[in-house]
């Protein structure tokens, strides 16, 4: 890799035409350092390898492997589907830990049904039960806060305060907050969020990409780094500074990057990384 691509991993749904193999080997190639693996990638009843065949892809890459994407969904008012999320969850611990990912995002999920308060307490239940399986496998939980957008259907936990709480609460060195700018830029205590991570030795992830005033799907029409409004490299410089030495995570759902030449878009995505992440 180059040196000032030594902290840049990209997720493999940002460019989501590839498989696994083609990931990791447009990526080695192109001097990134690492791949955040989405899930169904390494799930052969959707079409991906195993585990273990990915683990092997993964090993043979040399990339660094950050993160799985993704478990979570806790929320329901059903019960049943309230104990298969967590079963999942156990399912993708494993996983990444046959991958070599350092840690499973968590999207926690809500539902329009179940009061915030009521949800929360559910998400940190399951937290507090998942924990000592992923310690037992060497794998880090991180929960990721969502924009306040998928508060009723995603994610009960929407701020960075709120995540680290969670964590504070259970006290289990396995948990701890991906930090993704597109759902927390907007947050007044941002900084403050990210710098109370670092002390507590919970921010296990910084996720990148850019948030268009226009976007004409909240979901599927993220910008890349300096298509829009989110201070990218200040919020990166924040998350250095609270001790955060992780790699920067590429995540980037976009119809419109989406139908571009993937490998032109790779170029695209290195361009914008080296023009608005510098690595110091």
């Amino acid at each position: 890799m180059t040196a000032d691509l030594a902290r840049l991993a990209i997720h493999t749904q940002t460019i989501r035409s590839w498989d696994l193999r083609t990931c990791c080997a447009k990526f080695a190639a192109a001097g990134v350092a690492g791949i955040g693996v989405w899930r169904h990638l390494i799930d052969p009843a959707a079409g991906g390898v195993t585990p273990e065949e990915g683990s092997r892809i993964l090993a043979d890459s040399g990339l660094r492997v950050p993160s799985l994407v993704r478990a979570g969904f806790f929320v329901s008012p059903d019960a049943q589907a309230r104990s298969e999320a967590i079963e999942d969850a156990r399912r993708a611990i494993e996983e990444a830990a046959t991958i070599g990912a350092a840690h499973v995002v968590m999207v926690v999920g809500a539902h329009p049904r179940v009061p915030l308060g009521v949800a929360r307490g559910w998400v940190q239940n399951a937290m507090g039960d998942l924990a000592p399986h992923a310690a037992n496998h060497g794998v880090g939980l991180a929960i990721e806060p969502v924009h306040p957008q998928y508060a009723a259907d995603r994610s009960c936990v929407c701020t960075i305060a709120k995540a680290l709480e969670i964590c504070e609460a259970i006290d289990h060195p396995a948990l701890g907050v991906a930090v993704d700018v597109y759902h927390v830029w907007w947050d007044p205590k941002v900084e403050e969020g990210i710098a109370a991570c670092g002390r507590a030795g919970r921010l296990m992830g910084f996720h990148i990409c850019d948030w268009k005033p226009d976007q004409a799907d909240p979901l599927n029409d993220r910008g890349l780094m300096g298509d829009g409004c989110i201070e990218v490299a200040r919020l990166g410089r924040v998350a250095d500074e609270a001790g955060f030495a992780g790699v920067r995570e590429v995540e980037v759902f976009s119809d419109h990057y989406w139908a571009m030449n993937a490998d032109e878009y790779l170029k695209l995505i290195i361009e914008r990384y080296r023009a608005h992440c510098p690595e110091s």
